[in-house]
């Protein structure tokens, strides 16, 4: 089933996508990173980098449905959806490499230290154990996730849960994957580092 055009949000940085957006009625937003020298159609929403566009959508969203929406998970929505229509990395003849979610050059982009930052502040202060075997062809893990940790502090931390149960394990978006059912020896070893935790599922 279709949506009519006046329920779309469109994103766009050409200005020939921008008027065609308006003209079918859609609320349109214009990424314009040059205002100085383009400017954006008067019914359209300017941003000027895509870190904006979470509170936009936002706002947008309570407007339309009266419904609050957390910029965090918008933030990890838009990203996503965003990473699934451009894959890989992108180039620019101006900057060379450049990230394919903000597409500003590869030495200037930010979007791992905002997906990090949403991370951390979707945390609840508690660690959840969890024993997990579906989809894992019945070699089972026991996983460690809501550490408050950086990327590179959970690695480390995972290195030293891994050596002191003596088993193998991998990061993977935030969550700390452990082999096999460990749960009684991590929650132990997370006690005692000071963490709530909590046993999470059967």
């Amino acid at each position: 089933m279709g949506y009519a055009a006046r329920d779309c949000i469109a994103i766009d940085d050409a200005l020939v996508g921008v008027r065609a957006a308006l003209q079918a009625g859609m609320t349109v937003i214009h990424l314009n990173r040059f205002p100085d020298a383009e400017t954006t159609p008067e019914n359209a929403i300017m941003i000027s980098n895509m870190y904006q566009l979470p509170a936009v959508v936002e706002r947008l969203t309570r407007e339309y449905w009266q419904t609050p929406v957390p910029q965090h998970s918008i933030g990890r929505m838009i990203m996503a959806s965003l990473r699934d229509q451009l894959g890989g990395l992108v180039y620019s003849t101006e900057h060379g490499k450049t990230c394919p979610i903000c597409r500003e050059a590869l030495e200037a982009c930010q979007c791992d230290e905002m997906s990090e930052q949403q991370r951390l502040a979707a945390l609840d202060g508690v660690v959840r154990i969890r024993r997990e075997t579906s989809g894992r062809k019945g070699k089972g893990v026991t996983t460690v996730s809501g550490i408050p940790l950086s990327s590179d502090d959970l690695k480390a931390l995972a290195k030293t849960l891994k050596k002191r149960c003596g088993t193998g394990g991998a990061v993977k978006e935030g969550i700390i994957e452990i082999q096999g059912d460990h749960r009684d020896t991590l929650r132990q070893e997370l006690l005692a580092l000071g963490y709530q935790v909590k046993f999470a599922g059967g």
